[in-house]
């Protein structure tokens, strides 16, 4: 197979070309090289931004610049509309008629503190902004799946959504979510750290096997192996990785001893 890939949000690179997404096998990237909580408080939302950092952080003074590819398309970036030009851009993606098989990931900018929204979602949730960023977040997935489904090859898209870490803790709660009955959070190894959600859909996938829940142990670096096992790569081209954990085998056959 000859994928399609493409990188949409943000990127812990660094804003030089050489270490940008396209120059590491991305065909494409949209977005912010870094997360938008490294910039200064930005002066274009009409005061929805509440600019928030531990003490003892410094965040840089220069203002968030918004990639195409490897090139500044603006800077600073507007918050207030960056969810909407992310969807269009994943969307045009998905969209390109007769596209070869495609890999998109998104890496969203929410709801990492400090949160921000649309004005759509301004003032929407009773969970204050950091609920007014994850409604935005819900409606531009959403918005993705809708997307997908309208491809019209639903029997041929896998998505999966996860995250990369548990709430953040302690000193944000109003600033984040909740880990519930688990230990800590984000920074620490106990369970509110590391143990996070993760939603799988295939329609595709044997009716058997849907709506089921797998209760294995998995990490994010799991997902890697699991897609080469499901679109039957087995030449990488040179690319060397340590083979994890190949969930696919168990999750999408009957065979699962869970």
């Amino acid at each position: 197979y000859f994928f399609n890939i493409v990188f949409v949000v943000k990127a812990f690179a660094g804003q030089m070309a050489k270490y940008l997404p396209p120059s590491h096998g991305f065909d494409e990237y949209f977005g912010i090289p870094y997360c938008h909580n490294q910039c200064p408080c930005p002066t274009n939302s009409e005061n929805f931004l509440e600019c928030y950092n531990p003490p003892g952080v410094n965040v840089p003074t220069l203002p968030c610049p918004l990639v195409n590819g490897t090139t500044v398309i603006q800077q600073p970036v507007n918050l207030t509309d960056l969810t909407t030009r992310y969807i269009t851009k994943a969307s045009d993606f998905i969209s390109v008629p007769d596209k070869q098989p495609f890999f998109l990931y998104m890496a969203f900018q929410h709801t990492h503190a400090w949160n921000f929204a649309g004005p759509r979602f301004w003032n929407t949730s009773i969970r204050g902004k950091y609920g007014d960023a994850l409604s935005e977040m819900d409606w531009a997935i959403g918005s993705i799946m809708d997307t997908l489904r309208d491809k019209g090859d639903d029997n041929n898209i896998f998505a999966l959504w996860t995250s990369d870490n548990g709430a953040a803790w302690p000193h944000r709660y109003e600033h984040a979510g909740s880990t519930g009955l688990l230990r800590c959070g984000k920074g620490t190894v106990f369970e509110g750290g590391v143990r996070v959600p993760a939603i799988a859909w295939w329609s595709g996938m044997q009716k058997e096997r849907q709506g089921s829940i797998y209760t294995t142990v998995l990490s994010t670096l799991d997902i890697f192996p699991t897609f080469v096992h499901m679109a039957s790569l087995n030449n990488l081209n040179g690319i060397l990785y340590l083979y994890l954990n190949d969930v696919g085998a168990n999750m999408f056959n009957n065979n699962d001893k869970n």
